[in-house]
């Protein structure tokens, strides 16, 4: 998400007059456009017309980095990022060779470059480069920011490095401390709420859709107040996202986070929904969640239908997985196993949903239906059916051992909370946590992350950091990354 905005930051003024060096032209604004729908390659020829007519228009450089950028994360094909790599310095050289050092849109585009390159290798392991381009950005960007105090692009850029940085988990610390960048969740937001307001003051198009894009993955990282989101999520109109499919992925992820399962079906479908499907493979995988979420086997077509186009490693487990899991809810065990065999062996356990499938291929365990089916309608939203299903189960005799009755209790707990009980929620959390055969798993560390969140909103701030606290502590469970980070940020809200 963070690499797809970035090409959008340059857009934002087109109603400006900027230096011919960054001119955005028609054939630039027509391109960007392209490349919002992720139809990269038809941006470059606009791209090529624009290079013959105006030589000079350094635009050029950073659309086709932004849309190199974009053809790899959709497709992860190692040429894409051999390209970046190999283009990376000429264009770098292309856009500091403008000896007007009174522009914003200079070091604005240096440092953004940089932060893309920052995100790509952090994505592949290069934690080295990773850290040198990371201080390059920031370096770049808090210049660019105390220079030119009133350009929104920056506050908008800055405000998100500051944001993300101040909630990295504990092992990536390192590598924020070797770039020396300095992050607050907290402080970092409210300067990207600052420029995108001031974006939204001036109307202007690629203002809406980049805080669109920023917003999503704010809220879905930063924030715990369900109703600001499913209020963000209800304000978007269709014809914000309807025609690109880049907006759709992160509203979906946004909506699926929060159990906004309908939302994120009628988002998915909105528009050119075959074309949107074909040039961003992921959406084919977010429909498959979607139905799945509603024990529906249509979410089999979705999950066969991203392996089928997308040829990367990323989500390839945790789709294979997901098939496995719709098996189960088909009753049909040795499909069960010969999906999770095709997890275990294809795909990369890099992403967090990768890495959930891998610890269960590893484990052997073959999930309770019964479980299964609570906790997909409870990631759907679909509250009644997910506590129904444990009264059921419970009532039957269905849970035979204590770690099914634990997981039972932590999900009634999850149920509890999202409907605000949180006098029956907590006790159940609390009990959850301290069971320490399920520490490995990733349901003591959340619930500690729940328990956080309710003591916050309580305003009993000790108890909370305690609990914020006590899921930094814990190692080596599922999700380990993203629950830290959400931890780090719940602690940097309350920091006194």
């Amino acid at each position: 998400m963070p690499l797809s905005r970035l090409f959008f930051s340059f857009l934002l003024f087109s109603s400006l007059t900027l230096r011919a060096e960054f001119s955005i032209s028609e054939n630039c604004s027509i391109a960007a456009d392209l490349i919002f729908q992720a139809r990269c390659s038809d941006a470059e020829r606009f791209l090529e017309l624009e290079e013959k007519l105006n030589p000079d228009n350094n635009l050029v450089y950073l659309l086709r980095y932004y849309a190199l950028s974009v053809d790899f994360l959709r497709t992860e094909n190692p040429a894409f990022l051999s390209k970046l790599n190999k283009e990376k310095k000429l264009w770098e050289q292309k856009i500091a060779s403008d000896p007007d050092n009174t522009s914003p849109w200079k070091f604005y585009s240096l440092g953004q470059m940089n932060l893309i390159s920052a995100l790509l290798r952090g994505r592949s392991g290069d934690w080295i480069s990773c850290a040198k381009d990371l201080k390059d950005a920031y370096m770049l960007l808090r210049n660019c920011r105390k220079n030119f105090p009133d350009f929104y692009p920056c506050k908008i850029s800055f405000g998100f490095l500051v944001a993300v940085s101040g909630s990295a988990p504990p092992n990536y610390q390192w590598v924020l401390g070797l770039a020396g960048v300095k992050g607050n969740v907290q402080e970092g937001l409210a300067l990207l709420d600052e420029g995108l307001s001031e974006a939204l003051a001036g109307k202007n198009a690629w203002s809406i859709k980049e805080g669109i894009i920023l917003k999503s993955f704010a809220h879905r990282n930063f924030i715990e107040d369900k109703s600001q989101t499913i209020l963000f999520l209800n304000l978007i109109p269709e014809s914000q996202y309807a025609q690109y499919p880049l907006v759709k992925y992160g509203l979906v992820s946004l909506a699926l986070k929060v159990g906004n399962n309908e939302w994120a079906i009628t988002c998915l479908v909105s528009g050119e929904k075959e074309t949107h499907l074909a040039n961003f493979p992921f959406l084919n995988y977010q429909l498959g969640i979607c139905y799945l979420n509603k024990c529906s086997q249509e979410a089999k077509f979705w999950f066969e239908k991203f392996l089928e186009k997308f040829k990367g490693v990323s989500m390839v487990k945790s789709a294979y997985h997901k098939l496995a899991w719709a098996s189960i809810l088909e009753g049909k065990t040795e499909k069960y196993a010969s999906f999770m065999e095709k997890s275990g062996k294809n795909g990369a356990s890099v992403l967090e949903d990768d890495k959930q499938a891998e610890n269960e291929f590893k484990s052997g365990q073959i999930p309770n239906p019964v479980l299964l089916k609570s906790r997909l309608f409870f990631d759907g939203g679909y509250l009644k059916a997910s506590l129904d299903e444990l009264l059921r189960a419970r009532k039957s005799g269905k849970l035979k051992t204590m770690e099914e009755q634990f997981e039972a209790t932590y999900r009634m707990a999850r149920i509890y909370q999202v409907k605000l009980e949180f006098e029956k929620a907590v006790p159940l959390f609390e009990a959850v946590v301290n069971a320490k055969f399920l520490q490995k798993t990733y349901m003591p560390a959340n619930a500690a992350l729940m328990l956080g969140n309710i003591y916050e909103i309580r305003g009993n701030f000790q108890a909370a950091r305690g609990f914020y606290q006590k899921v930094l502590n814990l190692n080596g469970f599922e999700y380990e990354n993203s629950l830290k980070q959400k931890a780090k940020a719940g602690l940097s809200r309350i920091k006194s």
